[in-house]
């Protein structure tokens, strides 16, 4: 059924309307009392017949004219007018006029109940009809012109419908913090890096790889962990809240993506330019701001394309209703949460789009490091670069099904996107970070045996001079020069030359130029640089 507003024709209104528009020196009475008459020029009175606008209007003039009538000043503000209206009751053209007292709202208006109902125009069609079923008057009266028909096509009452229970798959609290979990080491795992990264960037290992874009890296991959907190929110969160985290999704995920592949095309083309110069023996600077332009074109398209996308397409958050899980009074009983975009065909083309851009990024990357493959190892990082596009391969290849099969559970989705966000960070840190860490450690190793190896040849080549002379050798310290590396200085033991006079099976030059070679590749090995072949 619907309710409608009920006036009924007022008869004593209508007959003054009708006298009014045969009687023209009443009309040029109104006329002349407004302040500029000229308005009323050419203008013709017409009765369109009545209506309840009219009614209302014309009851609305008599209350505030009855209400200013009761104010026993000449002057009035606009609140002692409001308490004079609010304390009107009389019999207007519209029925019983009446207000209450705290909202000022009128609550006399009638009203009519009328059925709508189902009847068969002929043996194809089926149409509707609006039946009065009840009045309602100004004063609250009801009166009953025929029974109601219901929903059920009886006139028997229903009985109240009971309470819903409501399933809204909301992610469980568990789920969430495992979730968050896997956030949280995705996140520390790019800051551990990060550090290891500026504790050890004077290192061989580290220097090779070029700082800067480790870092470039481990950000992209920190970025890209955090879009997990806003996959974790839901209800009770307000709309607003849950419409910003729909869309800032997608900008943290494509974005951090961006920011950690384009580190790895910028250093191995950075590399990759260096080596091909060398090969035409040429000399190639590459600065790292001159080696950052992937960055900056791959976020730059990121960030235009993901603008227009929260412009025109925004996603938001919206409670999809299961349409086969209803009661027997149709009310959905089961509900889903999602982000959804109100443009749902300009959002599929952005996602194209989006999703072209950064895989034009993986394909580029993929072919500098297919470059690098015959570099020496120190550069080549093809194999950990295979490494890590099989994995993302294989997260892709296995979560997207999954994500499919899970859409109508949102704590396994949840579970699912979480998973695949930090197998993807990983898949990028640890093929890259590990191999350098282990070269790294490798090389300390080396070095501290190398150390230990010069330091008992040393020892043993200072006993063999005390023994054979009979003398303590002699502590000197100087600096000296040795294929055209000077500033190399420190102390060292060696017997003066008045000790080794007499001494035919021995040469002094070649003591001293032996014990020159140690402190030559000494100096090499305290820089964890590799010593030279020859040395």
């Amino acid at each position: 059924g619907v309710l409608l507003k009920n006036f009924p024709d007022n008869p004593a209104l209508n007959e003054l309307l009708i006298s009014f528009l045969s009687e023209h020196d009443k009309q040029q009475e109104f006329i002349a009392k407004w302040s500029d008459p000229s308005v009323f020029d050419g203008f013709e009175f017409r009765y369109p017949g009545a209506n309840y606008p009219q009614y209302i209007n014309y009851d609305t003039i008599v209350a505030l004219g009855l209400a200013a009538c009761q104010i026993n000043n000449t002057f009035f503000t606009g609140e002692e007018l409001y308490r004079s209206l609010v304390q009107l009751e009389f019999e207007g053209a519209s029925s019983y006029v009446s207000f209450d007292n705290i909202t000022g709202t009128r609550k006399s208006v009638p009203f009519q109940v009328d059925n709508i109902l189902m009847v068969e125009k002929d043996s194809d069609t089926l149409g509707f009809v609006q039946d009065p079923a009840a009045l309602l008057d100004g004063t609250g009266r009801v009166t009953v012109l025929k029974d109601f028909v219901y929903w059920d096509n009886t006139t028997k009452a229903p009985l109240f419908l009971p309470a819903m229970e409501h399933n809204y798959h909301l992610i469980p609290t568990g789920m969430q913090a495992i979730g968050l979990s896997f956030c949280a080491i995705s996140i520390l795992t790019s800051i551990g890096w990060a550090l290891w990264v500026i504790q050890g960037r004077n290192t061989n290992a580290v220097k090779i790889s070029q700082p800067f874009f480790l870092l470039q890296l481990c950000l992209g991959c920190l970025v890209l962990a955090s879009a997990i907190i806003p996959m974790s929110l839901q209800e009770p969160i307000p709309q607003q809240g849950l419409d910003i985290a729909c869309m800032s999704i997608p900008w943290l995920v494509f974005c951090g993506y961006s920011v950690s592949f384009s580190a790895l095309v910028a250093k191995m083309w950075r590399i990759n330019k260096i080596f091909d110069g060398g090969e035409r023996f040429q000399r190639v600077r590459v600065t790292i701001s001159g080696a950052s332009w992937p960055l900056v074109v791959l976020l730059t398209l990121n960030v235009i394309l993901l603008t227009i996308w929260t412009v025109t397409a925004p996603l938001v958050w919206v409670r999809i209703p299961a349409e086969d899980s209803v009661d027997r009074f149709g009310r959905p009983r089961d509900s889903y949460g999602r982000c959804r975009s109100e443009n749902p065909a300009a959002s599929k083309i952005l996602v194209s789009l989006v999703v072209l851009v950064n895989s034009a990024g993986l394909i580029f990357t993929n072919y500098q490091g297919f470059k690098t493959r015959r570099l020496p190892t120190d550069f080549n990082e093809a194999f950990y670069l295979a490494i890590a596009n099989a994995c993302i391969l294989e997260v892709l290849v296995l979560g997207i099904p999954i994500l499919v099969l899970a859409d109508d559970s949102p704590p396994a989705s949840f579970i699912v996107k979480a998973l695949m966000t930090t197998v993807l960070c990983m898949s990028i840190l640890l093929p890259l970070f590990i191999p350098k860490y282990l070269q790294q450690s490798m090389q300390q190793k080396e070095t501290e045996q190398s150390t230990g190896e010069i330091s008992r040849s040393h020892q043993k080549r200072s006993m063999s001079f005390s023994s054979r002379r009979g003398y303590a050798p002699r502590s000197y310290s100087g600096s000296f020069q040795i294929s055209g590396m000077s500033g190399i200085s420190g102390d060292f033991q060696v017997p003066p030359s008045e000790e080794l006079e007499g001494n035919s099976d021995q040469n002094p030059e070649d003591d001293r130029s032996s014990l020159l070679i140690i402190r030559h590749r000494d100096y090499y090995i305290q820089r964890n640089l590799r010593p030279p072949d020859d040395l």
